[in-house]
């Protein structure tokens, strides 16, 4: 689930000539998500399970491919992910595709995304439809509702089972604190009790802000700081930005690597 606006402040000195001294309107250094390892271990197997994420962008600072390895002694290219954006520069596509070098690797299964905007450039509408040996299925649909700002108030998702029968439906409200979503709750079409999450954030600025690679919108991704999960002990760099989770109970960590542009 689009890119990364997050600017480090750098000092820049110019030598100025023997007529004079004038300092250019250079831009700071920018950076963006490069590379995510995460690290799990079970007390079950001495073995640990690592998966590594590489982000891929276009010249354009468009995050346009991702493509995960995973393993425990031997790391093998699992999934990828292909971006594309339209003529405004809005993410319109992404497709999640077994890797080539995945063993076993098919081409008769896929999944895709489609992306559809209103006026305001604001997203509307995500599908995900799965591409079963030439056959395409629609998994879900999500609609979003708007109030007077550019962030959702309401989505709207209804699932599909592989026949094209809705199964479920179910709405998510967003209220906000700020730049960051406080509470979702969840209400369900066919009635019963709903949920509600309520979330707690650091003051480090989140590198997923706005940013869209499968699916829809979430609190992951709508706000401009980072979850806070309880048991996780987090570190950041000197931009501020987040290099590492860790579990408490030593099950495993995260990982991130930035490049600037």
């Amino acid at each position: 689930m689009k890119v990364l606006l997050t600017y480090a402040l750098v000092a820049l000195l110019f030598l100025g000539t023997l007529a004079s001294c004038q300092e250019p309107n250079v831009q700071a250094p920018r950076y963006r998500l490069k590379k995510s390892t995460t690290s799990t271990t079970s007390r079950s197997s001495p073995l640990s399970y690592t998966t590594i994420t590489n982000y891929n962008y276009n010249q354009a600072n468009q995050l346009v491919s991702t493509r995960t390895f995973t393993g425990s002694t031997y790391l093998y290219a699992q999934d990828d992910y292909y971006l594309t954006y339209n003529d405004t520069g809005l993410l319109s596509q992404s497709e999640w595709k077994q890797d080539p070098e995945y063993p076993g690797h098919t081409l008769n299964f896929y999944r895709r995304y489609l992306y559809t905007y209103d006026a305001q450039n604001r997203l509307m509408e995500v599908k995900a439809t799965k591409i079963v040996l030439g056959k395409a299925m629609l998994e879900y649909e999500e609609q979003y509702v708007y109030g007077s700002g550019k962030n959702p108030t309401k989505g709207v998702r209804k699932n599909y089972n592989d026949e094209g029968t809705l199964w479920m439906e179910f709405t998510a409200s967003y209220s906000y604190n700020q730049d960051n979503v406080a509470n979702v709750t969840t209400t369900y079409a066919t009635g019963g009790p709903s949920n509600t999450i309520r979330y707690q954030y650091d003051d480090h600025p989140n590198p997923w802000y706005g940013v869209l690679i499968s699916g829809g919108y979430s609190a992951h991704n709508l706000s401009k700081n980072n979850l806070l999960v309880s048991g996780q002990v987090y570190s950041y760099n000197a931009q501020e930005l987040p290099i590492q989770t860790v579990q408490i109970d030593g099950s495993g960590q995260t990982d991130y690597e930035y490049e600037t542009y």
